[in-house]
């Protein structure tokens, strides 16, 4: 215990003395802007494959609601299509968090994404 009392009043007498020299100080980051340059119709590649995710999402789900049905009664089936949907869905986000990541998320995907209706059928 005692030589953990020396220990700190050591350590308080060496931060005292050296003060903001013991400190770590970084210089800026230079990231470089060209990085985020995509070219044109691979970003669009990209906004095609999100509305193609998102529309095999909707219709995962639509089946799994199907299969969950009281009349159907088939919760095996039911399971499968939501996991499936989940599935569809996390490969939208990925591609949309790499999007944004690039700075590449156009206007026209995200109002796409915001006027689809939902059918279920």
């Amino acid at each position: 215990m005692k030589l953990y009392c020396v220990f700190l009043i050591a350590l308080a007498c060496v931060s005292g003395t050296f003060g903001d020299r013991l400190k770590c100080t970084l210089k800026p980051a230079e990231i470089p802007t060209s990085w985020m340059d995509t070219v044109d119709p691979c970003t669009k590649a990209m906004d095609s494959q999100v509305k193609t995710e998102i529309e095999a999402s909707m219709k995962y789900l639509s089946m799994g609601a199907h299969f969950a049905r009281e009349t159907i009664n088939r919760p095996g089936f039911s399971k499968y299509f939501f996991e499936s949907a989940s599935e569809e869905r996390d490969h939208a986000m990925k591609i949309i968090e790499y999007l944004l990541m690039r700075g590449q998320l156009t206007n026209d995907a995200r109002k796409h994404l915001q006027k689809r209706p939902v059918r279920f059928h």
